[in-house]
């Protein structure tokens, strides 16, 4: 996976809706700079999108925000699909200009970022509390193939099961998504949560979706369908999901930058709330 990151300053105090559309444009355009063919490629796959966005820091709802040009600002893009994007890395990085536009409004790129991050390293780590965190930074709602049997909320299925399917897409180590699926059905439940609803949202010529913004807390319950090794194993999986998560986004509309999340492996030292609007 590749992970592009851009902090880039408005040329004049900018009153800004929610960018990840104008980011999605931007990347858009850079591809169509390079081969439009392939940018169609990229729009057009059937399935899960190859590339997920994290719009600009100062996100997490739809209400407009104030950006000063004395401050810098960023943004990520990340390309989940390797062997496709790995022809396209330098071509990109060539073709950047020197601006990108945020809803009418110049922005200046001061500095980007590249970050090339292997999935076999986000299970260099395994360690994760039997109660976990995931902070939902933007407005999130599940596919719409699990809503409509698990609800509009982040329920463990709608969340994991979700993520493994996109991990599966594009990751060289491949899980059983549906013996997984019985196992996070079994053995994972929300504790508590904290989060905002909002119900009405224009998504361009989309139905309007319930969305969600804020956090909830899940625990790992043992199972007695399930030996000590089976459970370590699907336990292990959550933390390396957990920390896909942050890189690939979650549910419907990741490369228009919906749901970007923080994963807090531990409740100890992420007990402080996060905003929701």
């Amino acid at each position: 996976m590749y992970l592009l990151a851009f902090d880039i300053s408005p040329l004049v105090d900018a009153k800004i809706p929610f960018s990840g559309p104008c980011i999605k444009a931007f990347f858009i355009s850079l591809l169509r700079k390079i081969n439009d063919y392939l940018n169609e490629k990229v729009q057009n796959v059937k399935g899960i999108k190859p590339y997920s966005i994290a719009p600009l820091s100062l996100d997490n709802c739809f209400s407009f925000h104030l950006a000063r040009k004395s401050l810098i600002y960023n943004f990520r893009i990340s390309l989940l699909n390797e062997e496709f994007f790995s022809q396209l890395i330098t071509p990109i990085l060539n073709a950047l200009p020197d601006t990108v536009d945020i809803d009418g409004k110049k922005w200046l790129i001061r500095r980007v970022s590249l970050d090339k991050i292997a999935f076999e390293r986000l299970y260099e780590i395994n360690s994760i509390d039997s109660s976990f965190r995931l902070n939902f930074l933007t407005p999130t709602y599940p596919w719409k193939c699990y809503a409509e049997s698990h609800g509009f909320l982040p329920t463990p299925i709608n969340i994991f099961y979700n993520l493994i399917e996109t991990w599966n897409a594009f990751s060289p180590i491949k899980f059983n998504s549906e013996s997984f699926r019985d196992w996070v059905d079994k053995s994972m439940v929300i504790s508590s949560s904290q989060l905002k609803i909002w119900k009405h949202v224009d998504i361009s010529n989309a139905e309007e979706p319930t969305v969600f913004t804020g956090w909830c807390n899940y625990k790992i319950t043992k199972s007695e369908d399930y030996s000590k090794k089976e459970h370590g194993r699907w336990r292990n999986s959550i933390y390396a999901l957990g920390r896909f998560a942050e890189i690939a986004n979650v549910g419907e509309n990741r490369t228009a930058g919906f749901g970007v999340v923080k994963f807090a492996p531990s409740l100890v030292n992420s007990l402080q709330k996060t905003s929701t609007c």
